[in-house]
């Protein structure tokens, strides 16, 4: 995530994240909220002004397929033998060692995820470079807009619980008594 941070795209509808659940229920309802809603009020939105757009709740739909299709894959462990392809690296005869080492010890993670993350944006995503920065000023403002968002939807779930009384307002009282 820092790396996209300092390397963001200049076209989002908002803030990118990743988020890691075990519980099955908590991915679907983290969908629902975060990417299917969103795309039907932007699609909603986009319509009542009368811009032309691309769908963005059939597109949720096919993000979603897929993910579930490769979720087998990705929510399991694995591991693999891969002895047979470090040894490799003792029979490569002197002479052929410089032009072929491949000892992964010296390459630096950080280095090559951001290589990676430019390269995939000038070369599949085609992002010119010039614009990186209007992306980096625009992921600033979906930043805050995230957080905004995210602090007004816990004031008004916190309302809403206490509001009705589902959470005693006892309850609000004893945690403000430890302070």
């Amino acid at each position: 995530m820092k790396t996209l941070e300092q390397y963001p795209f200049d076209e989002m509808l908002w803030r990118p994240t990743i988020k890691f659940t075990t519980c099955f229920y908590s991915f679907y309802i983290s969908t629902i909220i975060e990417q299917v809603l969103p795309a039907i009020f932007f699609d909603a939105l986009l319509d009542l002004i009368g811009k032309p757009h691309k769908r963005l709740l059939p597109l949720q739909q096919k993000i979603y397929v897929v993910t579930m299709a490769l979720s087998y894959f990705t929510t399991k462990a694995w591991k693999f033998d891969n002895s047979n392809f470090l040894g490799l690296i003792d029979k490569i005869p002197d002479v052929d060692r410089e032009e072929f080492d491949y000892d992964f010890k010296d390459i630096d993670v950080t280095e090559f995820i951001k290589n990676a993350t430019i390269g995939s944006q000038k070369y599949l995503f085609n992002v010119d470079e010039k614009k990186l920065p209007f992306a980096k000023k625009l992921l600033n403002r979906f930043i805050w807009m995230d957080r905004i968002l995210k602090t007004f939807g816990a004031t008004i779930l916190v309302f809403i619980l206490f509001h009705f009384n589902i959470i005693p307002s006892a309850f609000l009282h004893n945690i403000f008594c430890y302070f």
